[in-house]
């Protein structure tokens, strides 16, 4: 995805958690372990909030923006994006704790690495 702008992400990422996905997305080939400690900020920050992750908190065509984000999610973890199978896993199915367990080792990992 050549492009950075933010609103040019599918609209299931705009919603709130759609900087994590964005940071995720392209931590490989940007700012490394940066965006992804940027992305754990964001995915603290609407926990602490309480806030939905994607567009399934979205009253209009909440069900159809929810499908989306899902869809989108599982080609992610499929195509294991980023080395980030198990980030994109726990994100689809909304489980917090694991969503940052998750990218919480994969920063550990690349940092013990010294990537």
């Amino acid at each position: 995805m050549a492009r950075s702008n933010a609103s040019n992400y599918p609209a299931c990422c705009q919603a709130t958690g759609g900087q994590a996905v964005q940071y995720c997305f392209r931590w490989q080939h940007k700012n490394g372990v940066e965006d992804l400690k940027k992305a754990l900020w964001f995915i603290n920050d609407a926990i602490t909030h309480n806030v939905p992750f994607f567009a399934a908190c979205c009253k209009r065509n909440a069900d159809i923006l929810e499908a989306q984000a899902i869809r989108l999610l599982s080609i992610l973890q499929a195509e294991n994006w980023a080395d980030l199978e198990q980030f994109w896993r726990n994100l689809k199915w909304g489980d917090r704790v694991d969503v940052l367990e998750a990218l919480t080792e994969k920063i550990n990992e690349i940092e013990k690495e010294g990537k």
